[in-house]
């Protein structure tokens, strides 16, 4: 249960303005708290809802609310509806069963005089030495056989396999792309038959990779990279794999991941004859190729690779022969910017001609529970589509989207025999309550509805009868609350919660109600990677004594907006990003990331650093809006190292006067680089490559810094800890751990023993709590710890008694740790 536990009774007022507590990161609160019999005080269920209808035609209008007494949707109904991959008859006794799991697994009937199924599968697909094998399972899966085995020396970063005969002579091939090239081997004996090596710069193969076997019985390999931007194509000719052509995006990035301003998309079934004159085409979504800044759907020929379609400003989202013309229909989104938006104009083109749209309208897509072995895709969002069946007694082709005004309402779109659109059902739901399709089959459909906590919901439907199969709850990790005071010396609890809307409640004495809503309003937390969130940032921006709550805010033509709100819930101040969006990314998206104040540019007045990415990591820029005048003070978009060039910000930073000018400076560590820059100008101060860590061949990748005073900081993860000293310009490493031997939970620093020494405490190392000398790094005690789940560590003098204690969650407790000089213990 997603809770808040109100843990401190303190004896002296004390907000809490930001995840770890201040903007140097220390979790440390001067705040005592009076208590020594810890009891739990309230808690509170801020998650949101997630119900599963079940529908079935029928003519007339219906309305329903769901039940409380719902359970999880179970695995055996997520297999009927095809929303999970279906278990299997591994060993051939006609048993179904999960398949054991392995990396990079396919699975599939190799061996035709073998029993059961068989596996191609890797020792590890990120790392060294990496072993590529068949496995079948005939005496059962906890006696697998070895079939063929093959050695990769050096590295193994992400293969992507398919099965296809791809010489047409009758027999099947494993076919693997690598970061060089491309590899096929006889799939019954691991013999190899072809390669390709290309691909010297931009290598990583990282995205989708499919076989296509036109109805000429030639096979074309399809690799489509969409971190190191590539498409391009492979097939055998005269008895050897070569390229037909090959093209790669932001051809003046040397690795191809930095310093991208393209962005190449693609969904999990790119390949087909869309125009129905027997050649195929590949679909792709590029943005920026032509320093445009448009998005354009384009079809390569996959021959010449040629364009024979451009679209610009539209978005490809998936494709679908609505018409039954043997010809798929393309299902998109009208795009004038970077900007995706939640909601927009969506419309359904036969190859280069509009034939129907609808304004405020978003698809409802879903993640595919799997692909057939002749394509595999890593790329973001890549097996995402738009949900399609066949309902209606007819069976007729069916795709589902959802308009927005103000209510959702979902519906269900089909071609009529006049070969004109119609709406088979509609379901509208109530006010602030998100409706989608899931799923179609034996011709009924999966709904889902998404709410707060605090809604209630309710459908209302014609032609669609429903009925209430599950409950799931949505949570966006930790909710991180902000303690605020109010120009009334109130304090009000500020929770960013699931469903993009920001809270504010007052707790009361009433252990029925514990917390009584003040405000509410739209927006989301930080985030590089949703759904892992990072809390929201506080300052007094309008510089009237009292705090306002920065967040983000997407705006209708999805485009960012950071919002300052006031105590009383109102907007005090935003400023826009009209090229990033403002829903929360996932990894590799495009949005604002993360944001924080700091006296960057006056010691008199908090101003705004703002890190947003244009798609992939090393696309990141950086911003400081100057808070009086609302303009960009500086923008950076390069941190400069010795060997490669990056992205500027984008990861967790820390906020301190690191050069003794009165004014803020910034202290990152991401994504395997320690940089301090200058807060007033984002020039470089100093750096430090981490990508490996001097002197030995570990990285440490977006590491969090803890900056404890204008010479130490702490740079923390759970591979690593390293304390760096900081002198002018130059920056050492003062100590670390060893590779592997890092720290789950952010930690926190303080005095816990009364000698006037900081220490640090570490959450979840591999012997437990550690309570480490900054100095040194010696560890000074340990704590054993129940289970491996720890949270982040405060220090506060949680019992009054003028002794700092470190404060931590293991499993499920909450635990105040410290070593008295007057104990052994």
């Amino acid at each position: 249960m997603t809770t808040i536990l109100l843990s401190l009774i303190f004896s002296a007022p004390a907000e809490w303005n930001q995840p770890n507590y201040d903007r140097s990161r220390s979790n440390r609160t001067p705040a005592i708290g009076q208590i020594n019999k810890p009891k739990l005080s309230w808690e509170a269920d801020l998650r949101g809802r997630e119900y599963f209808w079940s529908g079935s035609l029928r003519e007339g209008g219906f309305s329903l609310s769901p039940p409380e007494d719902l359970v999880p949707l179970s695995i055996e109904l997520q297999q009927l509806w095809g929303i999970v991959p279906p278990k299997l008859d591994v060993t051939g006794s006609g048993q179904l069963i999960d398949p054991p799991p392995a990396p990079g697994a396919r699975w599939g009937k190799f061996l035709p005089e073998v029993s059961g199924l068989q596996r191609i599968s890797w020792t590890t697909t990120w790392g060294k030495d990496a072993h590529f094998h068949l496995h079948s399972f005939e005496n059962g899966i906890e006696n697998p056989t070895k079939i063929w085995d093959i050695k990769f020396q050096g590295d193994i970063y992400s293969p992507l396999v398919v099965i296809v005969d791809l010489d047409q002579d009758g027999e099947l091939e494993a076919v693997l792309s690598t970061w060089h090239g491309v590899i096929a081997y006889d799939l019954m004996t691991g013999r190899e038959k072809y390669r390709c090596t290309y691909r010297s710069e931009h290598g990583r193969q990282y995205g989708f990779f499919g076989a296509y076997v036109h109805s000429s019985g030639q096979v074309y390999l399809v690799p489509i990279g969409d971190f190191a931007g590539h498409v391009g194509v492979l097939t055998v000719q005269n008895g050897q794999l070569s390229n037909l052509w090959y093209h790669t995006f932001d051809p003046q990035s040397t690795q191809g991941i930095d310093r991208r301003f393209t962005i190449n998309t693609v969904g999990p079934k790119p390949i087909g004859d869309f125009n129905g004159d027997g050649a195929a085409e590949i679909l792709i979504n590029v943005f920026n190729e032509n320093n445009d800044n448009r998005w354009h759907l384009i079809a390569y020929d996959i021959e010449t690779g040629q364009h024979k379609l451009d679209l610009p400003d539209v978005y490809l989202h998936g494709h679908l022969d609505i018409d039954q013309d043997n010809v798929p229909e393309l299902l998109t989104q009208d795009c004038s910017s970077r900007c995706l938006a939640t909601y927009g104009e969506i419309g359904i083109y036969r190859w280069d001609q509009q034939i129907w749209h609808q304004k405020n309208a978003r698809w409802s897509i879903e993640a595919l529970p799997e692909l057939p072995l002749e394509r595999i895709t890593g790329a973001l969002r890549g097996m995402e589509t738009p949900v399609t069946g066949q309902l209606g007694a007819e069976g007729n082709p069916t795709v589902f989207f959802t308009t927005i005004n103000p209510s959702e309402s979902l519906n269900a779109l089909q071609v009529n025999t006049e070969n004109e659109p119609d709406i088979l059902w509609s379901v509208e739901a109530s006010p602030q309550v998100e409706v989608s399709a899931v799923a179609v089959a034996k011709d009924k459909v999966l709904i889902r509805t998404r709410s707060a906590h605090h809604q209630s919901v309710k459908l209302t439907t014609d032609g669609l009868q429903l009925h209430t199969v599950a409950k799931h709850y949505i949570v966006l990790s930790a909710p991180q609350p902000l303690v605020l005071t109010d120009q009334y010396g109130h304090n009000q609890l500020v929770v960013a919660e699931p469903l993009n809307s920001i809270s504010s409640y007052q707790v009361t004495t009433d252990p029925n109600q514990p917390l009584k809503l003040i405000w509410r309003t739209s927006g989301r937390a930080m985030t590089t990677q949703m759904p892992q969130m990072e809390g929201l940032i506080s300052g007094d921006i309008d510089q009237d004594g009292i705090n306002e709550i920065l967040c983000v805010r997407e705006m209708p033509d999805g485009h960012s907006r950071l919002i300052a709100i006031g105590l009383e819930g109102k907007d005090r101040w935003h400023h826009d990003f009209v090229n990033f969006n403002g829903r929360a990314p996932i990894w590799n998206e495009c949005g604002t990331t993360i944001w924080a104040v700091g006296h960057f540019m006056s010691s008199d007045r908090l101003d705004i650093m703002v890190s947003n990415r244009r798609s992939i990591m090393h696309s990141d820029e950086t911003v400081i809006i100057n808070t009086k005048t609302n303009t960009v003070a500086w923008h950076k978009d390069i941190l400069k190292m010795p060997n490669h060039t990056r992205g500027y910000g984008g990861g967790r930073c820390a906020i301190l006067d690191m050069d003794g000018d009165k004014l803020d400076d910034i202290i990152l560590g991401y994504p395997a680089e320690y940089s301090v820059v200058d807060g007033t100008t984002g020039d470089q101060i100093t750096t430090l490559n981490l990508g490996p860590v001097e002197g030995i061949a570990h990285w440490v990748m977006d590491g969090t810094p803890i900056a404890v005073n204008n010479e130490i900081t702490l740079l923390t993860h759970p591979s690593m800890i390293l304390a760096l000293q900081n002198k002018s310009d130059q920056t050492s490493i003062l100590w670390r751990t060893e590779p592997d031997d890092g720290v789950n939970g952010f930690p926190s620093i303080g005095d816990v023993d009364g000698d006037g020494q900081i220490e640090i405490g570490l959450p979840g190392c591999r012997d437990g709590f550690r309570c480490v000398d900054l100095m040194t790094g010696e560890i000074k005690w340990t704590v054993t710890n129940l289970d491996h789940q720890v949270s982040n560590c405060v220090t506060t003098d949680i019992n009054g008694d003028g002794i700092e204690e470190f404060v931590y969650g293991n499993g499920k407790q909450l635990r105040a740790v410290a070593k008295r000089p007057d104990r052994e213990s």
